[in-house]
């Protein structure tokens, strides 16, 4: 069944990826004695991934926090492969090439 009426059931997010202009720093391009709003991606840092484009500002703010959630997830996953990987190698977190000072081991922490 097809929906006739009202707004979408699912919000179409964009993906996004960094400004393409070099001199744009998350959203503002430094002048000699100013600063100002990048036109490429309206001050947001962003553009569409697929089309180059401004994201447009109601669809902005959804997108980055998709982004968001994604990016925290993938950090988790990291960690918990990390903790993993200390638990089962206990050696490597201290190598055994580590230079002896003093008499004990020089870790440099």
């Amino acid at each position: 069944m097809a929906k006739s009426s009202g707004p979408a059931l699912k919000l179409n997010l964009p993906k996004l990826k960094p400004c393409d202009i070099d001199d744009c720093k998350s959203g503002v391009i430094k002048g000699l004695y100013h600063e100002m709003q990048c036109a490429n991606c309206n001050g947001s840092g962003v553009v569409n991934a697929h089309t180059g484009e401004p994201v447009p500002e109601d669809l902005l703010i959804p997108a980055m926090a998709k982004t968001i959630s994604h990016l925290k997830s993938e950090v988790r996953c990291l960690k918990e492969q990390l903790k993993r990987q200390a638990e089962t190698d206990p050696n490597q977190r201290y190598p055994e090439n580590m230079p002896t000072i003093a008499g004990g081991k020089f870790r440099m922490d």
